[in-house]
This record gives structure tokens, C-alpha cells and sequence, in this order.
């Protein structure tokens, strides 16, 4: 149940951010980090952290901001090489 909640935050968080930040993008040495990465590190937090924090939650975010990034995207992307 935990982890389907922070889920569904993940999702929903990552809309909101999608709508605030259209048209922006984070770019480094010419390639494009897409927020979806934000995901990957919070399955790193969750693997360090499992200790002192419940591994759901930032299981369950991770995995709501990689599926919605994903269904935006209209593919499976992290990092792109920015065209010149």
C-alpha cells in the first residue's frame, strides 16, 4: 500500500513539474538530463537509506517520476545528446 502511494506522488509530482518547466531542460557538456534520472537517484537513496528510511518511499516516487516521464516522453530516456 506504501509503496502504490508514493507511487501515485511520484506521478503527480512529476505533471506538475512537467507543466512548470515546459520548454526548459538541463543540459552538460551537451547532454540532456531528463528528470526521469531524478527517479534512477531516488532508487539509489532508497538502496543507501534502507536503514532509516522505508525503502518504499523513494522506491515508490522513483518509479511514479521514471512511468510518467516515460508516457510524456513517448519512450524510455534518461540522458540524450543534444543536437547542435
Amino acid at each position: 500500500m506504501t509503496f502504490m502511494c508514493w507511487f501515485l506522488a511520484g506521478v503527480l509530482v512529476t505533471r506538475l513539474y512537467e507543466r512548470l518547466t515546459r520548454g526548459m531542460m538541463v543540459v552538460i557538456r551537451g547532454y540532456h538530463l531528463h528528470h526521469s534520472l531524478y527517479g534512477v537517484v531516488l532508487v539509489l537513496l532508497a538502496v543507501l537509506l534502507r536503514e532509516w528510511v522505508n525503502p518504499a518511499i523513494p522506491a515508490g516516487l522513483a518509479a511514479g517520476v521514471i512511468v510518467q516521464h516515460t508516457f510524456s516522453e513517448r519512450r524510455f530516456v534518461f540522458i540524450d545528446r543534444v543536437r547542435a
